[in-house]
């Protein structure tokens, strides 16, 4: 199954974004030129098809919450990388 992948954060240090991107997230640097700002016009996928694989993307990149996508344009489903705070 297809996921659109996506992070709860959009703000982040050089370490964190080196990390995010092997799963294709790309970035571009803040005025303050200390963190690294996402880029959220691009989206970013992963298939995973099976428990096992959802489980071990969850053992690898921490909390997650699956959700739906958008609805106006009929998007997979989302992985959200719980990484900061969100209400």
């Amino acid at each position: 199954m297809r996921f659109n992948i996506e992070t709860s954060g959009n703000i982040y240090s050089d370490k964190d974004k080196q990390r995010l991107e092997k799963l294709g997230f790309r970035f571009t640097r803040c005025i303050d030129e200390k963190y690294w700002l996402i880029d959220d016009k691009r989206k970013v996928f992963i298939e995973i098809n099976s428990l096992e694989e959802l489980i071990k993307f969850q053992e690898e990149w921490g909390e997650i919450i699956i959700r739906d996508g958008d609805k106006k344009d009929n998007s997979e489903k989302v992985i959200e990388i719980y990484n900061s705070y969100r209400e």
